[in-house]
């Protein structure tokens, strides 16, 4: 019988760099919109799991399972000499073929963490919407190692927040587990603000600084 492919999850929008920046690492060979859908089209060719179509002023969505599979094909490009642009990752949503609801894709993730970030772990996950499964002895002594199933939505960016809560020391791992119910509600992607620039030019440090509190 033929292998059956998991469904994409995920989808990020590629596109050319039209920043003030463009064009300007001496490592960049590539940039136009026709090279970086050459490029997908030949990934597209031995990945059977990446899906991507034209999106419209030279962009491209391009769908696959999970931020770490898109992640991985955006650092080969970057190595190769490609330069782009590239959109806040959505998670993709589905109907139930028998009952018609919405349904969106689950993960089970398994944390690792030093005893005495437990809690800040396990609130963390809780507040977005998290379902503890087990909790238990981790692989070494001095660690506890957590596991729960959570929409796919709500673990973006959560490697980088649990690492900041743990000083670095928890260690968070996940796969796809299911289609489950939809969770709807109010879901911030991001705690703090973010930067972009419009020109370019010189900053000073001072500048820079009083920046520094309007995006993370």
């Amino acid at each position: 019988p033929p292998i059956e492919v998991q469904e994409p999850t995920v989808e990020l929008e590629f596109g050319p760099n039209c920043s003030p920046l463009a064009n300007k690492d001496i490592n960049t060979k590539w940039v136009t919109s026709a090279h970086i859908r050459a490029r997908l089209e030949k990934e597209c060719l031995t990945n059977l799991a990446l899906r991507f179509s034209p999106d419209g002023n030279e962009n491209f969505k391009v769908k696959g399972r999970g931020t770490l599979q898109l992640g991985i094909l955006l650092e080969n490009m970057r190595r190769e000499g490609f330069e782009m642009m590239v959109g806040a990752p959505q998670v993709l949503t589905r109907k139930d073929p028998e009952t018609k609801k919405v349904e969106e894709p689950w993960e089970e993730a398994i944390i690792e963490c030093p005893d005495e970030y437990q809690n800040d772990v396990m609130e963390e996950m809780l507040r977005v919407g998290g379902e503890l499964q087990n909790m238990g002895d981790g692989s070494m002594k001095g660690l506890t190692q957590l596991i729960f199933h959570i929409p796919t939505k709500m673990l973006i960016g959560m490697q980088g927040k649990l690492m900041m809560m743990s000083r670095g020391q928890a260690v968070l791992s996940a796969q796809f587990l299911r289609w489950g119910s939809y969770k709807s509600g109010d879901f911030k992607a991001r705690e703090q603000g973010s930067i972009s620039n419009s020109a370019d030019g010189e900053a000073n440090h001072f500048s820079l600084g009083k920046m520094g509190k309007f995006g993370g």
